[in-house]
């Protein structure tokens, strides 16, 4: 699947493939069956490493220090 430039960390919630990318500051969510773009959310500066709680996704936003939940 096509992702965008640069991607730097990937989840799998189940249904959906999720796509952090640290130089665009950008938090993508891709159909986990066609690959298909299905929405784009702007993170903090460095939106790196993601996790799946279960019922959220956490990305760790190095440039701002911090880990944010979308």
């Amino acid at each position: 699947y096509s992702t965008g430039s640069l991607p730097a960390g990937v989840v799998f919630d189940g249904t959906d493939i999720w796509v952090s990318h640290g130089n665009a500051n950008t938090l993508t969510k891709h159909s986990g069956n066609s690959g298909a773009t299905l929405a784009t959310y702007t993170t903090g500066s460095g939106a790196y490493e993601l996790a799946f709680d279960g019922a959220n996704i956490w990305v760790a936003i190095a440039g701002d220090g911090v880990v944010a939940k979308f």
